[in-house]
């Protein structure tokens, strides 16, 4: 059994025991950043790690500029799901770089892991200040400079936020703490 430390806590990696790692936060949280450390450590493994993220396919869309278009959000998500099989077929682990900030935006990767009898791991992130998201989030707007749009977006899935419980079909649940992830 290998484990690899992320945070304070440890994922058990077990050779033919694929996971997937789902991470839960609002905008501007340091989802992103962290994933980009834990896809490093993760990737020293025997088994394969990739990164999903809708915001990757909404920048495909845009030829390299972020494009949010809600007449193309319905394909957008369907082609991360369709790509997170295909990996998974593969024997590729997955990284699900998201907000999840909801029990119904998480219960598609649940099912997910049902399906291939995969752990799901919810690591999630301190709830921070509107203030400090949007600044964090002015830091890489993805081509929407305007502060009021993306406090919108915050004030948005702050109202939409429900915790993480094990009852919904996590393997684990990682809560991180500011200083666990140096904001």
């Amino acid at each position: 059994m290998r484990c690899v430390c992320i945070g304070y806590m440890w994922i058990n990696k077990i050779k033919g025991l694929f996971v997937i790692i789902l991470v839960v936060g609002n905008i501007g949280a340091g989802k992103s950043t962290y994933i980009k450390s834990l896809y490093n450590n993760l990737n020293t493994t025997e088994t394969p790690y990739v990164v999903m993220a809708r915001d990757a396919i909404r920048y495909m869309i845009g030829g390299g500029n972020y494009v949010f278009n809600p007449d193309l959000e319905n394909s957008v998500w369907k082609s991360e799901l369709d790509m997170i099989y295909n990996f998974i077929k593969l024997g590729c682990n997955i990284i699900v770089d998201e907000v999840g900030i909801n029990k119904n935006m998480r219960q598609r990767y649940i099912k997910v892991a049902k399906n291939y009898n995969t752990k799901i791991i919810a690591i999630v992130f301190p709830r921070l200040s509107m203030k400090e998201s949007v600044d964090r989030r002015m830091n890489n707007p993805h081509n929407t400079p305007s502060r009021v749009v993306w406090e919108k977006v915050w004030t948005k899935f702050d109202i939409q936020y429900e915790e993480v419980t094990l009852d919904e079909g996590f393997s684990q649940i990682i809560p991180l703490s500011i200083n666990s992830i140096g904001l």
